[in-house]
């Protein structure tokens, strides 16, 4: 806010004047007046009373207060017309009292020259002439008095006379003013009004071409938009041929695609079918007339169970809850029945065709006849099972010369000969490990001899011996063998406890061969409900993210494995798989290459059935 408007709002209540408006220009000189009247007048009405003119100074303070009480109305009401003859009649009031009584040292004649500027300034001409008349005629009527011998006034007669003759003048031309400024006010209202009125023809005028260029655009819009239309429509007809020709070539394509994919499914060499959901038979390719021995037409709206039936009830509980509930893919092996009564063994991949909103449409299965495969693989087992047997008589027998040389029963070795037999003795002993290994793998696979024996067994002593036992042999290669400290001190489960240890063993190995000097393996019990987790992590070479889902296969090395370690055969975490699915457990991994992995072995803590398990692969 600037000072002008701390002025205004001091003097009228508002921050600017509207000088436009007559009455609040006459506020503004009114409430000016009343203000500087009222501090001049209680300033002499101080001075007085200190003098000690008290009749004078009461009259003065009293008529200060009226006029600054005025002012102060004056500020929040509009109706000052009352508030002005209020205010004329203090000043006539104080005027009089001058008049009558000479004022300070005579100078009462004085202020009533103030009188026609003052009653002018705060009032309209017709008022301030009608309130100079009355004045005049009061100051006359004493005058009159005062000749009579009346009234004693404090002024020669001839003073009066010159007084009266220049006060008159005065009051003339401050009326004249008056009258003139109210006729300026007048005649700039009437050019107001004037340009208000022009102001509006202008407006409307203004107003009506606007309409017109609106109309005037309006038309040209739709006239756009309907250009704009028939373009879309022309382009939109283009477009509809071309996607109609696209369409044409699109199906085309498609049937021929479709041709080729009937002719691919129809002449494959594994046997496929369609199912509904109820598993009723839709399709059937010639594959499956070759592999079960029935004709097509007496396989379509028949089920699987025609040539299938002859797996466990559990079996086929799985089976359907895996793709038809769980909608996922199922993949393993299983014995059907061919028409005339042969039993053959297959490779089974069945999954859902799911619809837009997830629901099952219908079923794939694809069925691999494995039955020779499977006989070929057994011989082949049989084989490695029998040289196994076969080259572990005389590896033991070597082992058992190789320590009793060592020992020093055939005589004292110098340093050169303990050095050859005991890498001697620690070949064999590879050699031995691979023996076991091929032996383990053709019992898993040929189901004979790999038997589960569960019995109760306190799974922390376990590790715990395992870890001293290893600790040894990992001090060669410095590396630390730590097991976390569990929660709690004992924990018995029912497991096979030479096939766990076997397990134990096999992951703690793995990560002492293949991490750093100065590096620890840490090995970890968690008690989980109804299940306990064995972790192994170490800090080794990690397993490569694009090998990770071939690590459990038979014979599988990882390229970072076989550069870093020539030895090794590859079916450890076979073998661990086996045994761990045995205990219908399960074994997984996390792996970051070059930083590290953490092996996990989740199993049952209670074996569910009394009996012993026989493990196939």
């Amino acid at each position: 806010m600037n000072p002008i408007e701390y002025i205004y709002l001091l003097l009228i209540g508002q921050r600017k004047i509207n000088y436009e408006d007559h009455s609040n220009v006459r506020l503004l000189f009114s409430n000016i007046y009343s203000l500087i009247a009222s501090v001049i007048i209680l300033g002499y009405g101080v001075a007085n009373l200190l003098e000690g003119f008290i009749l004078t100074a009461f009259l003065e303070i009293v008529s200060g207060v009226i006029l600054f009480i005025l002012f102060l109305f004056g500020r929040f009401s509009r109706e000052f017309d009352m508030f002005i003859w209020i205010k004329i009649g203090v000043v006539i009031a104080l005027m009089l009292y001058a008049f009558l009584t000479g004022g300070s040292q005579g100078t009462g004649f004085l202020w009533i020259y103030a009188f026609p500027v003052a009653i002018f300034a705060i009032s309209s001409s017709f008022i301030g002439l009608f309130s100079t008349l009355f004045f005049f005629s009061l100051l006359g009527l004493f005058y009159f008095f005062n000749i009579l011998g009346f009234l004693q006034l404090p002024y020669e007669r001839e003073e009066i006379k010159t007084f009266f003759l220049s006060v008159s003048v005065v009051t003339l031309i401050v009326y004249i003013y008056k009258v003139l400024q109210e006729n300026s006010f007048s005649a700039l209202d009437a050019q107001r009004k004037q340009l208000e009125i022009a102001k509006l023809n202008f407006d409307a005028e203004l107003t009506q071409k606007k309409d017109t260029e609106k109309e005037l655009e309006e038309s040209l819009s739709k006239l756009k938009e309907q250009n704009e239309l028939l373009n879309n429509t022309k382009t939109a007809m283009l477009n509809l041929l071309e996607d109609v020709n696209k369409e044409k070539q699109k199906s085309q394509e498609q049937a021929a695609d479709l041709k080729k994919f009937e002719e691919t499914v129809e002449n494959a060499s594994d046997h496929i079918v369609f199912t509904d959901v109820e598993g009723k038979i839709l399709y059937a390719n010639s594959a499956v007339s070759k592999t079960t021995g029935y004709d097509r037409k007496d396989i379509i709206g028949k089920t699987p169970r025609l040539w299938g039936g002859q797996m466990s009830p559990d079996f086929y509980k799985e089976f359907w809850n895996t793709i038809k509930v769980k909608k996922q893919t199922y993949k393993g092996e299983l014995t059907n029945r061919r028409k005339n009564g042969e039993l053959y063994t297959a490779e089974v991949q069945a999954f859902p065709v799911l619809d837009e909103s997830g629901q099952v449409k219908f079923f794939v299965g694809i069925e691999r006849d494995i039955t020779k495969a499977k006989e070929v693989d057994k011989l082949k087992s049989e084989f490695v099972s029998v040289a196994s047997h076969q080259l572990r008589t005389p590896a033991t027998g070597v082992k058992w010369y190789a320590e009793l040389i060592l020992e020093g029963k055939a005589g004292k070795l110098t340093k050169k000969q303990k050095e050859y037999i005991t890498e001697m003795y620690q070949s064999n002993e590879r050699m031995l490990a691979l023996i076991n290994d091929l032996l383990n793998v053709s019992r898993i696979e040929t189901g004979s001899k790999f038997e589960i024996q569960f019995s109760s067994v306190d799974i922390i002593d376990l590790v715990k011996n395992m870890v001293q036992e290893i600790n040894k042999l990992a001090s060669e290669k410095d590396v630390k063998v730590i097991m976390v400290k569990p929660q709690i001190k004992k924990l018995l489960v029912e497991i096979d406890k030479e096939k766990i240890f076997q397990v134990i063993k096999n992951l703690i190995d793995n990560g002492v061969k293949y991490s750093p000097s100065k590096s620890k393996v840490m090995v970890e019990v968690q008690d989980n409900q109804d299940q306990f987790i064995i972790s192994v992590k170490d800090t080794g070479i990690g397993i490569p993210k694009d090998q990770s889902e071939r690590i459990f296969e038979k014979f599988f090395r990882a390229d970072n494995v076989l550069k870093a370690e020539t030895d090794g055969t590859g079916l450890g975490l076979y073998i661990v798989k086996a045994i761990v699915e045995g205990h219908y457990g399960k074994v997984w991994f996390e792996s970051n290459e070059d930083k590290g992995t953490t092996f996990f072995v989740s199993l049952p803590k209670k074996h569910i059935s009394k009996e012993n398990r026989v493990i196939q692969a």
